[in-house]
């Protein structure tokens, strides 16, 4: 059996699509069960916004906080929302995992 290279490069380029599509999948899954784990657990505290900037070019704004919980300090990232830099902002945490933290805005909102 001949292999041809260019039915070759066809399959590999298959391949490669797939994955990636299932790779978004999964990410995308996940986020869904996280917020959701989010939202059922509703372990609400205050942050202050640390830094805010733009991304992209419509004019889209990432924000960074820091919240203090059981005298250790967390860090999360939200993005569109209103606050400015040493502003509070609400969010929710994951009472096993205070890492996995969004804003409350965003997990309200969708």
């Amino acid at each position: 059996m001949r292999f041809d290279i260019k039915n070759l490069k066809k399959i590999i380029a298959v391949i490669l699509f797939l994955i990636i599509c299932c790779w978004m999948a999964y990410q995308s899954v996940q986020q869904t069960l996280l917020n959701k784990r989010l939202r059922s657990e509703n372990n609400k505290i205050r942050a202050v916004v640390t830094n805010r900037y733009k991304v992209g070019a419509k004019g889209a704004t990432e924000l960074n906080y820091t919240f203090k919980l059981n005298g250790k300090f967390y860090k999360g990232h939200a993005y569109n929302e209103s606050a400015n830099v040493g502003d509070s902002l609400d969010i929710l945490y994951l009472s096993d995992n205070p890492n996995l933290n969004k804003s409350y805005k965003c997990i309200h909102e969708k």
